[in-house]
Protein backbone atom coordinates (compact mmCIF):
# COMPACT_ATOMS: atom_id res chain seq x y z
CA UNK A 1 0.00 0.00 0.00
CA UNK A 2 1.36 3.34 -1.09
CA UNK A 3 1.79 6.08 1.45
CA UNK A 4 0.40 9.47 0.44
CA UNK A 5 2.79 12.28 1.07
CA UNK A 6 1.08 15.01 3.13
CA UNK A 7 2.62 17.72 0.96
CA UNK A 8 1.36 16.07 -2.24
CA UNK A 9 -2.12 15.69 -0.73
CA UNK A 10 -2.19 19.35 0.24
CA UNK A 11 -1.10 20.41 -3.24
CA UNK A 12 -3.79 18.21 -4.80
CA UNK A 13 -6.46 19.70 -2.52
CA UNK A 14 -5.43 23.25 -3.43
CA UNK A 15 -5.50 22.36 -7.12
CA UNK A 16 -9.03 20.95 -6.83
CA UNK A 17 -10.23 24.04 -4.96
CA UNK A 18 -8.67 26.29 -7.59
CA UNK A 19 -10.36 24.37 -10.41
CA UNK A 20 -13.72 24.59 -8.63
CA UNK A 21 -13.28 28.35 -8.12
CA UNK A 22 -12.39 28.89 -11.77
CA UNK A 23 -15.34 26.78 -12.89
CA UNK A 24 -17.77 28.71 -10.70
CA UNK A 25 -16.31 32.03 -11.79
CA UNK A 26 -16.89 31.16 -15.42
CA UNK A 27 -20.63 31.02 -14.75
CA UNK A 28 -20.82 34.81 -14.14
CA UNK A 29 -20.06 37.35 -16.91
CA UNK A 30 -17.53 40.01 -16.02
CA UNK A 31 -18.71 43.62 -16.05
CA UNK A 32 -16.82 45.57 -18.69
CA UNK A 33 -16.91 49.22 -19.79
CA UNK A 34 -17.75 49.71 -23.46
CA UNK A 35 -14.51 50.70 -25.08
CA UNK A 36 -14.47 53.71 -27.39
CA UNK A 37 -17.84 55.20 -26.42
CA UNK A 38 -18.22 58.91 -25.63
CA UNK A 39 -20.25 60.59 -22.91
CA UNK A 40 -21.72 63.91 -24.11
CA UNK A 41 -23.60 66.65 -22.25
CA UNK A 42 -25.19 69.49 -24.23
CA UNK A 43 -26.13 72.86 -22.73
CA UNK A 44 -28.34 75.16 -24.82
CA UNK A 45 -28.15 78.95 -24.63
CA UNK A 46 -31.47 80.42 -25.79
CA UNK A 47 -31.43 83.72 -27.74
CA UNK A 48 -31.11 86.87 -25.67
CA UNK A 49 -34.09 89.24 -25.48
CA UNK A 50 -33.81 92.25 -27.79
CA UNK A 51 -34.02 95.78 -26.42
CA UNK A 52 -33.23 99.13 -28.03
CA UNK A 53 -32.46 102.47 -26.42
CA UNK A 54 -35.38 104.08 -28.28
CA UNK A 55 -38.08 101.49 -27.64
CA UNK A 56 -38.36 99.55 -24.39
CA UNK A 57 -39.47 96.34 -26.01
CA UNK A 58 -38.07 92.95 -25.14
CA UNK A 59 -38.88 90.02 -27.36
CA UNK A 60 -39.41 87.50 -24.57
CA UNK A 61 -42.67 86.36 -26.08
CA UNK A 62 -40.87 84.29 -28.70
CA UNK A 63 -39.20 82.13 -26.05
CA UNK A 64 -42.54 81.72 -24.26
CA UNK A 65 -43.96 80.26 -27.47
CA UNK A 66 -41.47 77.38 -27.40
CA UNK A 67 -43.14 74.12 -26.35
CA UNK A 68 -40.25 71.73 -27.08
CA UNK A 69 -36.56 71.76 -27.91
CA UNK A 70 -35.11 69.08 -30.17
CA UNK A 71 -31.51 67.92 -30.51
CA UNK A 72 -30.32 66.09 -33.63
CA UNK A 73 -26.81 64.66 -33.95
CA UNK A 74 -25.22 63.96 -37.35
CA UNK A 75 -21.98 62.13 -38.08
CA UNK A 76 -19.34 63.20 -40.62
CA UNK A 77 -21.35 61.53 -43.40
CA UNK A 78 -24.33 63.77 -42.45
CA UNK A 79 -26.30 60.73 -41.31
CA UNK A 80 -28.51 61.13 -38.26
CA UNK A 81 -27.20 59.13 -35.30
CA UNK A 82 -29.32 60.46 -32.44
CA UNK A 83 -32.45 62.52 -31.77
CA UNK A 84 -33.77 63.72 -28.40
CA UNK A 85 -36.28 66.33 -27.25
CA UNK A 86 -37.39 68.03 -24.04
CA UNK A 87 -40.68 69.81 -23.33
CA UNK A 88 -39.30 73.00 -21.81
CA UNK A 89 -38.01 76.40 -22.92
CA UNK A 90 -35.38 77.21 -20.29
CA UNK A 91 -32.44 75.48 -18.57
CA UNK A 92 -32.21 73.18 -21.57
CA UNK A 93 -29.69 70.33 -21.52
CA UNK A 94 -29.18 66.86 -22.99
CA UNK A 95 -27.03 63.89 -21.95
CA UNK A 96 -26.28 60.85 -24.08
CA UNK A 97 -23.65 58.42 -25.30
CA UNK A 98 -22.12 58.21 -28.78
CA UNK A 99 -20.72 54.93 -30.11
CA UNK A 100 -17.32 56.09 -31.33
CA UNK A 101 -15.03 59.03 -31.93
CA UNK A 102 -15.32 61.29 -34.94
CA UNK A 103 -16.62 64.64 -36.13
CA UNK A 104 -20.24 65.32 -35.22
CA UNK A 105 -22.70 68.13 -35.89
CA UNK A 106 -25.13 69.00 -33.08
CA UNK A 107 -28.30 70.84 -34.17
CA UNK A 108 -30.80 72.36 -31.72
CA UNK A 109 -34.30 73.52 -32.72
CA UNK A 110 -36.82 75.28 -30.48
CA UNK A 111 -40.36 74.67 -31.75
CA UNK A 112 -43.91 75.82 -31.18
CA UNK A 113 -46.76 73.36 -30.74
CA UNK A 114 -47.50 73.57 -34.48
CA UNK A 115 -43.89 72.45 -35.14
CA UNK A 116 -42.81 75.84 -36.53
CA UNK A 117 -39.32 77.00 -35.57
CA UNK A 118 -38.65 79.75 -33.03
CA UNK A 119 -34.89 79.44 -32.64
CA UNK A 120 -32.08 77.26 -33.92
CA UNK A 121 -28.37 76.69 -33.40
CA UNK A 122 -25.65 74.21 -34.24
CA UNK A 123 -22.05 73.28 -33.50
CA UNK A 124 -19.56 70.96 -35.18
CA UNK A 125 -16.98 69.28 -32.97
CA UNK A 126 -14.49 66.43 -33.20
CA UNK A 127 -14.72 63.96 -30.30
CA UNK A 128 -12.17 61.41 -29.14
CA UNK A 129 -13.15 57.87 -28.17
CA UNK A 130 -13.43 57.09 -24.47
CA UNK A 131 -13.71 60.76 -23.44
CA UNK A 132 -16.43 62.89 -21.83
CA UNK A 133 -17.49 66.25 -23.26
CA UNK A 134 -19.65 69.17 -22.21
CA UNK A 135 -20.70 71.24 -25.23
CA UNK A 136 -22.50 74.59 -25.20
CA UNK A 137 -24.62 75.58 -28.21
CA UNK A 138 -25.63 79.21 -28.78
CA UNK A 139 -28.89 79.75 -30.63
CA UNK A 140 -30.62 82.56 -32.49
CA UNK A 141 -34.18 83.32 -33.52
CA UNK A 142 -35.22 82.27 -37.00
CA UNK A 143 -36.11 85.15 -39.30
CA UNK A 144 -39.61 86.54 -39.29
CA UNK A 145 -41.54 88.55 -41.86
CA UNK A 146 -42.64 92.16 -41.64
CA UNK A 147 -45.55 93.01 -43.94
CA UNK A 148 -45.94 96.69 -44.79
CA UNK A 149 -49.24 98.01 -46.18
CA UNK A 150 -49.66 101.37 -47.89
CA UNK A 151 -53.13 102.71 -48.65
CA UNK A 152 -53.27 105.15 -51.56
CA UNK A 153 -55.91 107.87 -51.49
CA UNK A 154 -58.36 107.83 -54.40
CA UNK A 155 -57.99 111.57 -54.96
CA UNK A 156 -54.22 111.23 -55.07
CA UNK A 157 -54.49 108.58 -57.79
CA UNK A 158 -56.71 110.90 -59.84
CA UNK A 159 -54.01 113.57 -59.89
CA UNK A 160 -50.81 111.53 -59.75
CA UNK A 161 -49.17 108.42 -61.08
CA UNK A 162 -47.15 106.52 -58.50
CA UNK A 163 -43.70 106.20 -60.03
CA UNK A 164 -41.97 104.55 -57.11
CA UNK A 165 -42.79 103.46 -53.59
CA UNK A 166 -40.13 102.09 -51.28
CA UNK A 167 -39.99 100.76 -47.72
CA UNK A 168 -36.86 101.53 -45.70
CA UNK A 169 -36.18 99.27 -42.73
CA UNK A 170 -33.71 100.70 -40.20
CA UNK A 171 -32.17 99.38 -37.01
CA UNK A 172 -31.91 101.32 -33.74
CA UNK A 173 -28.78 103.15 -34.94
CA UNK A 174 -30.57 104.43 -38.04
CA UNK A 175 -28.69 102.15 -40.44
CA UNK A 176 -30.81 101.00 -43.38
CA UNK A 177 -31.08 97.20 -43.17
CA UNK A 178 -33.54 96.71 -46.02
CA UNK A 179 -34.53 98.91 -48.94
CA UNK A 180 -37.39 97.25 -50.79
CA UNK A 181 -39.63 98.45 -53.64
CA UNK A 182 -43.36 97.90 -53.79
CA UNK A 183 -44.80 96.26 -56.87
CA UNK A 184 -46.98 99.04 -58.26
CA UNK A 185 -50.23 98.00 -59.90
CA UNK A 186 -52.25 100.57 -61.89
CA UNK A 187 -55.33 101.78 -60.01
CA UNK A 188 -54.45 99.72 -56.93
CA UNK A 189 -55.40 101.54 -53.73
CA UNK A 190 -53.52 99.23 -51.35
CA UNK A 191 -49.97 98.01 -51.83
CA UNK A 192 -48.20 95.46 -49.64
CA UNK A 193 -44.63 94.33 -49.21
CA UNK A 194 -43.27 91.42 -47.14
CA UNK A 195 -39.73 91.77 -45.79
CA UNK A 196 -37.76 88.92 -44.22
CA UNK A 197 -35.75 90.06 -41.19
CA UNK A 198 -34.33 88.94 -37.84
CA UNK A 199 -36.68 89.43 -34.86
CA UNK A 200 -35.92 92.75 -33.19
CA UNK A 201 -37.19 96.33 -33.10
CA UNK A 202 -36.99 98.34 -36.32
CA UNK A 203 -38.22 101.62 -37.69
CA UNK A 204 -40.02 101.61 -41.03
CA UNK A 205 -40.18 104.59 -43.36
CA UNK A 206 -41.93 104.99 -46.70
CA UNK A 207 -40.40 106.86 -49.62
CA UNK A 208 -42.68 107.87 -52.51
CA UNK A 209 -42.08 109.40 -55.93
CA UNK A 210 -45.15 110.74 -57.75
CA UNK A 211 -45.79 112.29 -61.16
CA UNK A 212 -48.47 114.90 -61.80
CA UNK A 213 -50.70 113.65 -64.62
CA UNK A 214 -51.50 117.16 -65.84
CA UNK A 215 -48.09 118.83 -65.70
CA UNK A 216 -45.75 115.79 -65.73
CA UNK A 217 -43.95 117.30 -62.76
CA UNK A 218 -42.46 114.84 -60.32
CA UNK A 219 -41.96 115.09 -56.60
CA UNK A 220 -40.79 112.77 -53.86
CA UNK A 221 -41.39 112.60 -50.16
CA UNK A 222 -40.23 110.61 -47.15
CA UNK A 223 -43.00 109.88 -44.68
CA UNK A 224 -42.62 109.66 -40.91
CA UNK A 225 -40.98 106.51 -39.60
CA UNK A 226 -42.82 104.04 -37.38
CA UNK A 227 -41.24 101.74 -34.78
CA UNK A 228 -42.23 98.08 -35.17
CA UNK A 229 -41.14 94.76 -33.70
CA UNK A 230 -40.69 91.61 -35.75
Amino acid sequence: MHKINKLSFLSLALLVLLLIFLTLSACYPLKTVSAGKIQVSINVNTPKPVETKDTKHKINAYIDEVSSVELIVYNSANAEVLRQSVNKNNDISFSFELPSGGTYKFVVNGKREDNSLVFTGEKVQTLQSGQSYTITIDTKFVNGYLTVFVDLDDELLVMYDVQELRALLKDSSGTVIKDESFQITPQATRLSLSIECYPKVYSVGISARLKNKATSEEWSNNFDETAVSV
